[in-house]
Parts: C-alpha cells; structure tokens; sequence
C-alpha cells in the first residue's frame, strides 16, 4: 500500500465560497441551514455540538480567521 500525500480532506459542495472561489465547506453549508431555519432543530443542536467540538480541538488557522483568500 502507497503513502498518502496529503494529510488532510475537505468535503464541499458545488456552491462557490465568494472569497475564494472553491466550493463552500461542509460546515459553511452546514451554517447556512442552521441561519436558514432549514435544518430540523435535532440535527442543529447536534451539528452545533460538532462544530463546537471542532473549533475546541481543531482551531481555524490564521489565514482563516482573517478570511484571507485561502481554503481551510
């Protein structure tokens, strides 16, 4: 078996972030659904439980939190 390349993966969808131009993050998507009222209030609760737990083990980079044009 092969080494993988890369250390990371990024699921998006086909809805281009404006400040990069890549397809929106699944957690970008995931907000949007939540500040929409589309998403069932159980699954918000719990999306909001991950990203919570995300952002607590796993913090935004520099270049993110500036919202630089980069992916993250």
């Amino acid at each position: 078996m092969s080494e993988l390349k890369f250390k990371y993966v990024r699921i998006h969808g086909k809805e281009l972030a404006k400040n990069t131009m890549f397809g929106k993050g699944i957690f970008s998507m995931c907000w949007q659904l939540v500040r929409d009222d589309v998403m069932e209030q159980e699954d918000a609760d719990l999306f909001k439980e991950i990203d919570d737990w995300f952002a607590t083990h796993l913090p935004w980079p520099p270049q993110c939190r500036n919202q630089e044009p980069v992916v993250c």
